[in-house]
C-alpha cells in the first residue's frame, strides 16, 4: 500500500489502486491510471473522488458517454455521496438510478428566471462533485457558475480525441485520466452507410503515456488485478494484449456458470458444460448479405433459450437481462438476432436489449455472453472483426462463460484470430465444439 493514504473502512483497494489514489492528492499537474478490463476503475474512482472531497477538493468527473458519467455517480451514490453530486446534463440522455442528482430535478422549473439562476449557481458552488459528459462540457454554458475545480477526471480517456479532453481539462487545476489503449480508441468519422465506425489512436491519454514512459514516470499507474473475469476467461486478453500481467483476483478467479446443462438438447450439452468456461461453437456460414449470418443467429437463439430452461433463475426478465449478453460486430446482425431471441424467449420480456454491438457494450459484463462473430463470407474476415481493441472489449464482457459462434476456419485464416485460438485452446483444451449441421 502507499503511504499516506489509508482508504475508509468500506472501501476495498489493492496496493495499485491505493498508489494511484495517493498520487492522485500529491500530483501538482496529472496522473494517469491504466485501468484493463475489469480491473475495479470505477472503485478506484469513487475512492479517489472521496479522499479529495475529504481534503476539501472540488472535482469534476467527465467521459465520452452518458453511461459511464452514471456509472461513477452511481458508485457516488452506493458510498453514501449522492448530497454532494451534481450531474449536469438532458434529464432524458441520464439513468434513471441517478436522477437524484440531475440538476434539472433540483429546482421548481416554475421559479422567476432570476430566482432559477441563483438558484442553479448556488447548486453549481455547493456541490463537491460535478458530472457531465465532455460534449457537455465543451459547450461551456455552466462554466461562469462552477467556480473553482480542484481536480478533474476523465474515465474511458482513450475514447476521446485529443481535443475533446480539452473541454473538461480547461476547468480544473490539475487531472487523472484513466483509460486502456487496447480497448476502443476515439471516434473519428461515423459513415452512415456503413457498419464501420473509424476510429483514430491519438488520444490525449496515449500521448502523455508514450511521455511518461519515456520519463520513467511514477505518474501511471497500470493496474494489473481484475475483479470480473474467472481464470480462463482472463488468460485470453491478458495473454493476447496485456503481456500476462493481468490476473483474476481470488474472489473471481474460480467462478463458473454452474447451471443443470444435462437437462438441455444433447447437442447443446458440451456448450453449456460447466466445466467449459470458453466455447467456440463451429458453425458452417450461411449469409444474408455480407453482414447477417442467419445459422449463427439460430445458434445463439438456441443458446440463450436452452440458458433459460436450465435456470430457472433466468426466467425473471430483470435478472435474465442482468445475466445474459450479445454481442455482433454489425448491426444487421444484432438485428437477425433479436428477431430470433423474440421467437425462441416469447415468454421473455425484452430480450432485445441482450443484444447490441461491441462499441456499444464498453463497460458493461455479464455473467454470460454470446459472441455471433458472423465471419467472412467467403473471403478475407472483414474489417470490423480484425481490429485487436474491439476483439479485445468483445472477448472481456464475460465472468463465468464465454460462447463465440462463427465460422473456425474461415477466421483461423486470419493471424489475429489463429493467435487467439491457439491461446483459447491452451486454456480450454476441448473449447470448440463442433455441432451437427
Amino acid at each position: 500500500p502507499a503511504p499516506g493514504y489509508a482508504p475508509p473502512s468500506n472501501e476495498r483497494l489493492n496496493a495499485l489502486q491505493q498508489k494511484a489514489v495517493e498520487l492522485s492528492l500529491r500530483t501538482s499537474d496529472y496522473m494517469l491510471v491504466l485501468g484493463p478490463p475489469g480491473a475495479g476503475k470505477t472503485t478506484l474512482l469513487r475512492a479517489m473522488i472521496r479522499a479529495h472531497v475529504d481534503a476539501g477538493r472540488r472535482v469534476l468527473v467527465s467521459a465520452q458517454t452518458n453511461r459511464a458519467v452514471d456509472q461513477v455517480v452511481r458508485k457516488l451514490i452506493e458510498g453514501g455521496m449522492q448530497s454532494q453530486v451534481l450531474r449536469l446534463g438532458r434529464t432524458a440522455a441520464i439513468a434513471d438510478d441517478v436522477q437524484a442528482c440531475v440538476l434539472d430535478r433540483l429546482y421548481d422549473r416554475a421559479e422567476p428566471l432570476e430566482q432559477k439562476l441563483k438558484t442553479v449557481k448556488r447548486l453549481c458552488a455547493e456541490r463537491s462533485v460535478i458530472a457531465a459528459t465532455a460534449s457537455m462540457l465543451a459547450k461551456g454554458e455552466y462554466q461562469p457558475m462552477l467556480g473553482e475545480i480542484d481536480l478533474v477526471i476523465i474515465d474511458e480517456a482513450t475514447q476521446l480525441s485529443v481535443p475533446m479532453s480539452l473541454a473538461p481539462l480547461r476547468y480544473g487545476k490539475r487531472f487523472v485520466l484513466v483509460g486502456d489503449p487496447k480497448q476502443l480508441a476515439p471516434i473519428r468519422l461515423v459513415d452512415p452507410s456503413s457498419d464501420g465506425v473509424t476510429r483514430e489512436s491519438g488520444s490525449l491519454f496515449e500521448v502523455l503515456e508514450r511521455k511518461a514512459a519515456a520519463a520513467g514516470s511514477e505518474g501511471l499507474v497500470v493496474l494489473e488485478e481484475q475483479y470480473r473475469m474467472n481464470d480462463a476467461i482472463c488468460a485470453v486478453p491478458s495473454r493476447m494484449w496485456y503481456d500476462a500481467k493481468l490476473r483474476p483476483h481470488d474472489d473471481v478467479a474460480g467462478e463458473r456458470h454452474d447451471i443443470a446443462h444435462h437437462t438441455v438438447e444433447e447437442d447443446l450439452r458440451d456448450i453449456l458444460d460447466p466445466h467449459r468456461p470458453i466455447v467456440f461453437v463451429d458453425v458452417p456460414p450461411h449469409f444474408k448479405g455480407a453482414r447477417t449470418n442467419v445459422r449463427e443467429a439460430e445458434w445463439v437463439g438456441r443458446i440463450a433459450r436452452a440458458l433459460v430452461d436450465a435456470d430457472a433463475r433466468l426466467r425473471d426478465p430483470r435478472e435474465a437481462e442482468r445475466r445474459i449478453g450479445v454481442l455482433a460486430p454489425f448491426r444487421a446482425q444484432v438485428a437477425g438476432i433479436r428477431r430470433e431471441l423474440a421467437q425462441q424467449l416469447p415468454d421473455i420480456a425484452n430480450t432485445r436489449s441482450w443484444v447490441d454491438t461491441v462499441d456499444r457494450f464498453q463497460g458493461d459484463e455479464r455473467d454470460v455472453m454470446i459472441i455471433s462473430l458472423v465471419g467472412a463470407n467467403g473471403g478475407d474476415v472483414p474489417e470490423l472483426l480484425q481490429d485487436p481493441r474491439r476483439l479485445n472489449v468483445a472477448l472481456s464482457r464475460a465472468r463465468h462463460k464465454l460462447v463465440l459462434v462463427g465460422d473456425h476456419t474461415s477466421l483461423a485464416r486470419n493471424a489475429m484470430f489463429a493467435a487467439l485460438f491457439e491461446v483459447m485452446g491452451e486454456e480450454v483444451p476441448d473449447y470448440r465444439v463442433c455441432p451437427q449441421a
